[in-house]
Order: C-alpha cells, then sequence, then structure tokens
C-alpha cells in the first residue's frame, strides 16, 4: 500500500507541475511520466492519450519500482505503518483528486471552443460570397490573411471534405488562426483557405483544424 501511494503521489505530482509552463521542466517531467503516456496511448491513436490512464500507468509504474524499497517498510511496528499509511496516503489522496479536475491538469484536452469557432467561420465564409464580404468578415474577428493570386494548377486537400482545385486566375486568400485549444505538449490553430473566381467569388473553402506539436 506504501509503494502505491508513491507511486501515485509522485505522478500526480509530476503531472500538476506540468502547470509551470517552463521548457526543461515540461520535458523533465515528460519524460518521467512516458511510462503512463506509452501505456495510454494506443496503436495508430496519433499521439492521442487519456489523461486518467497516464496517471495510472504512470502511478502503477513508479509503484513497483518502490515496492521493494518500502518492503522494509514491513519491519516497522504496527503503530508506526499506521500512523506513515495515514501520513502519506491523505496528501497521496489530495493530489490525485487535483489531477481530476481538468482546470488543473494540463494534459486534460481543451477543445471546447475549437469545433464551435471552426463552424462559425464555415457560416461566415460560405461558398457564393463575395471577396469584399469575405475581407471584412475576416477583419471584423483580427484575422490578418493572405491573398496571392494562382499561377499553376494545384489540388488543395481538406480534412473534413473533399478537395477541390485551384485554377490559374483564381485568387487564394489564406491565414491560420491561433486558439486556445489543445493537449499537452499540443496545441491546435485553425487553417484558412479561401479560393476565389475571376469574378471574385468564392467557390472552394478550405477550413480545418491544425494539431501543432514540438
Amino acid at each position: 500500500m506504501l509503494a502505491a501511494f508513491a507511486g501515485a503521489g509522485f505522478s500526480a505530482l509530476a503531472v500538476l507541475l506540468l502547470n509551470l509552463n517552463s521548457g526543461p521542466v515540461s520535458m523533465i517531467l515528460s519524460i518521467l511520466l512516458l511510462p503512463g503516456f506509452l501505456i495510454s496511448s494506443s496503436p495508430g491513436s496519433q499521439g492521442v492519450y487519456s489523461p486518467l490512464r497516464v496517471l495510472l500507468g504512470s502511478s502503477v509504474f513508479y509503484g513497483v519500482i518502490a515496492y521493494f524499497p518500502a518492503r522494509r517498510f514491513s519491519r516497522t511496528s504496527v503503530e508506526r505503518q499506521r500512523l506513515t499509511l495515514i501520513l502519506s496516503g491523505c496528501p497521496t489522496l489530495l493530489l490525485v483528486c487535483l489531477c481530476c479536475v481538468p482546470s488543473l491538469n494540463p494534459l486534460w484536452p481543451r477543445m471546447d471552443h475549437l469545433v464551435s469557432e471552426e463552424n462559425e467561420l464555415r457560416e461566415g465564409l460560405p461558398v457564393g460570397a463575395q471577396l469584399d464580404q469575405a475581407r471584412a468578415f475576416l477583419r471584423e474577428r483580427g484575422i490578418e490573411a493572405y491573398e496571392e493570386p494562382v499561377k499553376v494548377r494545384q489540388e488543395v486537400a481538406r480534412r473534413s471534405g473533399p478537395s477541390f482545385v485551384v485554377q490559374p486566375g483564381d485568387r487564394l486568400v489564406s491565414a491560420r488562426i491561433t486558439t486556445d485549444a489543445g493537449q499537452f505538449p499540443c496545441g491546435y490553430a485553425i487553417e484558412v483557405g479561401l479560393v476565389f473566381d475571376s469574378s471574385d467569388k468564392l467557390r472552394g473553402n478550405h477550413i480545418d483544424e491544425l494539431r501543432l506539436c514540438p
């Protein structure tokens, strides 16, 4: 039991310390939590993991390591064992409970506003909109966009739908929007690509999330 408390307490403390947002510290803590990440991430998951499974996996790993030195604890008196378990169990329980609070656990995904923001962009930039309308919409949202004429025929791929072809003479308007969404250690941005024909009419849009990892 003492080994279990040690593994869970150490893992929970490492998770909470990720809130410090310090590069070197985060790197060290990520290495320490690597057993939990490996256990939590299944093949083909592309790095997506469950925060509680990371905590559980790391707790089991470090609990096994702590078991061997903790065996000496069984040689002490019953009263001392009981007192030690109480003194170690209470803070461990507190740390684990704090890790279960999404706002305190940086491993918890923060994706609440990402989908809604993508939908707002798609609604505000529908196919058929005029170039001036799109410029005004992006400007109102404080989005810095770049415009360039298309000189070479190319195919634009979309994650959320079929691709479309850009022809010479079209105008391409592109932007990358930073968001608060993310899951440690990755963040998310929104890529915007708008294709206007020679009459300045929007005939294709590409609005998708982009996962950014260090």
